[in-house]
């Protein structure tokens, strides 16, 4: 079955982060493939852009995985000038300007509701006591410290939850508007909850030169339909007590081949200089179990 990866990413670096692993050691980071079963070392929080174009630089990358990839942060907003730290301003001022994806995780507004909501529920003061930073400065908060919202066992002892990530689509009038909005926490993760993924083609922030792929799930479950997704895989690979176990997801290859065909009609039309696409679906005991909609954006050169 023809692929985004078999066109045009056969020989790229894949640098996958498809678990939500901790992050009290950002050293240690090995990861599990959702398409391959495969495991292996994926970048640190800490790795700077500089230390990514030198080592990634030379060639198309796919990154997979969202918020502790650093690398798919910088391509999916595309941010590739920094002469400070990145921050959570950053982040956000890349998102409006409209740099990279035009359906996009509203990551800065995401994590800003978990800090009021802990605020709300804990009282005011609770967030920058445990994160060093409150709503009067919030986007000052540097992108690694911000990946211990609701995940250290410091912030989540004080009661602040992980954000129910909001996925937005820039509109044509360059407005964004919510669009996606992921399962409430606390969930139960035995029920049937909604999940999505975004994925992502344009040129790399590391090299103008080479082409680069994001896949990003909203949480840990729906990472492996972006990779199924850039693979045109119907199965996918979780970690088994075992060794590695596959499942099928019921409509994803429908959706890889109407994305395929939407992109190739496109081209027809006139270069791409982007595409966006926004998988929905529904998972179960933290699998997705069907892939249902697809939305896609593109962008002419």
């Amino acid at each position: 079955m023809d692929s985004f990866r078999g066109r045009y990413f056969q020989d790229a670096q894949v640098v996958d982060q498809t678990q939500e692993l901790s992050i009290s050691d950002p050293t240690q980071r090995t990861v599990f493939d959702g398409v391959t079963g495969r495991t292996f070392e994926a970048v640190a929080p800490t790795d700077t852009l500089s230390e990514l174009i030198s080592r990634f630089g030379p060639r198309s990358v796919v990154w997979l995985g969202g918020v502790l990839n650093v690398g798919a942060i910088h391509q999916i907003h595309g941010i590739n000038t920094m002469n400070e730290p990145l921050k959570l301003k950053h982040i956000k001022a890349a998102l409006e300007s409209g740099k990279g994806s035009n359906i996009n995780y509203d990551y800065v507004e995401s994590l800003r509701e978990a800090m009021m909501r802990a605020e709300q529920e804990k009282g005011p003061g609770v967030f920058r006591r445990i994160h060093g930073f409150g709503p009067e400065d919030f986007e000052e908060m540097p992108y690694q410290a911000a990946l211990g919202i609701g995940r250290t066992k410091e912030s989540r002892e004080a009661g602040i939850w992980t954000p129910a990530w909001t996925i937005v689509r820039r509109a044509t009038d360059g407005k964004l508007v919510d669009f996606f909005k992921s399962a409430p926490v606390p969930f139960d993760i035995k029920d049937v909850l909604p999940c999505a993924a975004v994925c992502y083609m344009a040129r790399s922030v590391l090299n103008p030169k080479m082409v680069s792929w994001v896949g990003i799930g909203d949480r840990f479950y729906s990472t492996p339909l972006a990779n199924a997704f850039f693979y045109a895989s119907r199965t996918v690979a979780y970690p088994g007590r075992e060794g590695a176990e596959f499942q099928a997801i019921p409509g994803l290859g429908n959706l890889a081949e109407k994305a395929l065909a939407e992109f190739d009609k496109t081209a027809e039309e006139g270069p791409i200089k982007a595409a966006s696409f926004l998988l929905i679906g529904k998972t179960r005991g933290g699998r997705p179990i069907s892939a249902d909609e697809i939305h896609m954006d593109f962008v002419s050169v």
